[in-house]
């Protein structure tokens, strides 16, 4: 049986007691600035940078779960751009792409795509609103390209792509 499917984009809410529309803790991400980081040493950013994308993939652990409790139809979450502030940027690419970063991101992020595969959630990205790949700008689709790429990066530290189209229920929407 096709299940049809609604989900949720990146950020998970409730309506609390006063009615109001409110974030719930632990299932949302953050982030910081380009600007913050250029006000600091790289040694501070570089911690700071690790200590988000920790707290980023045990919130999205987290909100996977959430959408592992809910009616199948509703089985649906796409994956937040933020998760790893300053992935893709020409200053931090050397420091995110180190092996025991990258290592470090597939060990933490496995039990997304554990959690998710056993729950029958289904995952999407959707890239920024700067990624545009029919630019006729070269610098602007070579930057498109590696957010692309970004993406499968964080698809394969869920454990995707090991066998053939094992990702199939992993979609990009735009």
């Amino acid at each position: 049986m096709t299940v049809k499917r609604i989900g949720f984009a990146c950020k998970f809410a409730e309506i609390n007691k006063k009615g109001e529309i409110s974030s719930v803790e632990g299932l949302n991400t953050g982030g910081t600035t380009m600007a913050w980081g250029k006000r600091n040493k790289r040694d501070v950013v570089e911690q700071k940078i690790m200590d988000v994308a920790k707290s980023n993939i045990l919130a999205t652990h987290a909100l996977v779960k959430k959408v592992a409790t809910l009616d199948p139809q509703l089985r649906m979450l796409r994956i937040t751009s933020d998760m790893f502030s300053f992935y893709t940027h020409d200053d931090y690419r050397d420091f995110w792409k180190s092996d025991d970063i990258q290592t470090s991101l597939e060990r933490w992020m496995a039990p997304i795509g554990e959690t998710a595969r056993a729950n029958d959630v289904r995952l999407s990205f959707h890239p920024d609103q700067f990624v545009v790949l029919a630019s006729d700008r070269e610098d602007v689709v070579n930057n498109s390209i590696r957010e692309f790429e970004y993406h499968c990066d964080m698809a394969r530290f869920m454990g995707y792509g090991k066998k053939f189209q094992d990702i199939k229920k992993v979609y990009w929407s735009g």
